[in-house]
Formats: structure tokens, C-alpha cells, sequence
């Protein structure tokens, strides 16, 4: 989501702290951005403003990105911006040693399961791994920040690494392409991209 547009708001520094780890009001702030988007949202979407767009992507925002990592870094900052502190710490994790016996056990895991049923795939295949961790590595693997259009999805190697590919191609059209995941950016480029091809494709 990090086009030249989209800049990144550093976290607020606490006291005795260098983390963002205040609760946040976001069930406010998701009630306030759906009144916004209740405004226009019934209007053609090639006529939506850039402002309207960010408005839109912010609301998705609050809709799937109400997560925290291990250490207590909100994804979201208090402007629904993404927060560099989750990323940092979050992908940290990708530094421990993955063995391609794990890999495998991970695309089977998704194949029987099916994304977003972590839990399942850390009990029955991967339990040195934890649920969240293995959220991170199917981001990843997969090639998208967001998982919420995949929830559910059991897709075997083959078809993994083909949306890894789709994915890709599309981070790099759009340069939205950071850390080896595709993510959205405020103007709506990625979710219009997105919901074309996947209309197309029945996928998700």
C-alpha cells in the first residue's frame, strides 16, 4: 500500500516506550469511514475523487487489518495508515530457519484446510510453528499482505504458486510490491485490479 502517495505516519513514541501499543478506538473509527463511504459509495467508482478512493481503502482498512503482532504493534496507526512497527517485527520472524520439508507440509496444510485455518495446519502439521507465524509465511508464499480475499481458499502447490506469480505481476505493475508481498495502495489501483481478474477467474 505504499505508493509515492501513501506515506507511512510514523508511530506516536509513548512514554518509557518506542511502541504503539495504546488501544485504539478502531470500532469508532470503522463507524465514522462507513458514513464517509455511504456518501459515494453508490456512485460509478471511475468517478470517485482520490480523497474518495483513500477514504474507501481506509474503511477496507479497518475492515480486515484489525490485527497485532507478537510484541503488541497495531498494523493500523491512529490515521489508518499502516504502521512500519508491525512490518518490522512481524517479518523478523521469517528469519528463523525454514526447511523445504516445512515448506511442503505448509502447501499441504493449505491444500487440506484451507487458508486462514492456521490453528488447524500448526496442530496436525507444523506445531513448532505458531498459527501467526504461519500466517506470515503463507503471506508470503502466496504473494499478498492481505489474506481476507482467500479466506477459506484450499488450493493446491500448482495453483499457490501461480497466484503467487498473478500477484507479483500485479505488485510490480503498480509498484506495490514490498517485501516480497503485494499490498494495497490508497487509491484503489490494487482492490479495482484485484476484483477484475478475480471475477474473471472465480477465485476466492
Amino acid at each position: 500500500m505504499l505508493g509515492q502517495a501513501d506515506k507511512i505516519d510514523e508511530p506516536e513514541v509513548l512514554e518509557g516506550d518506542t511502541r504503539e501499543k495504546e488501544e485504539l478506538n478502531f470500532s469508532k473509527l470503522l463507524d465514522e469511514y462507513k458514513i464517509k463511504v455511504d456518501n459515494f459509495k453508490f456512485h460509478p467508482r471511475s468517478t470517485w475523487s482520490d480523497e474518495q478512493k483513500k477514504i474507501f481503502c481506509k474503511r477496507l482498512r479497518l475492515q480486515f487489518c484489525l490485527k497485532k503482532n507478537e510484541k503488541g504493534f497495531h498494523m493500523l496507526t491512529k490515521e489508518v495508515n499502516l504502521n512500519p512497527k508491525y512490518f518490522e517485527t512481524t517479518f523478523a520472524i521469517q528469519e528463523r530457519n525454514w526447511t523445504i520439508t516445512e515448506k511442503e507440509l505448509l502447501y499441504k496444510g493449505i491444500e487440506t484446510y484451507g487458508i486462514g485455518n492456521f490453528s488447524l495446519i500448526s496442530r496436525h502439521l507444523l506445531p513448532e510453528w505458531s498459527p501467526n507465524e504461519l500466517r506470515l509465511k503463507t503471506m508470503v508464499l502466496i504473494g499478498r499482505q492481505n489474506l481476507s480475499r482467500y479466506s477459506g481458499w484450499k488450493g493446491t502447490k500448482e495453483l499457490i504458486e501461480k497466484e503467487y506469480q498473478k500477484n507479483k505481476r500485479i505488485g510490480i505493475e503498480t509498484n506495490c510490491w514490498r517485501g516480497g508481498v503485494l499490498v494495497y495502495d490508497d487509491a484503489g489501483v490494487v482492490q479495482s485490479l484485484i476484483e477484475n481478474i478475480e471475477s474473471k477467474e472465480n477465485i476466492g
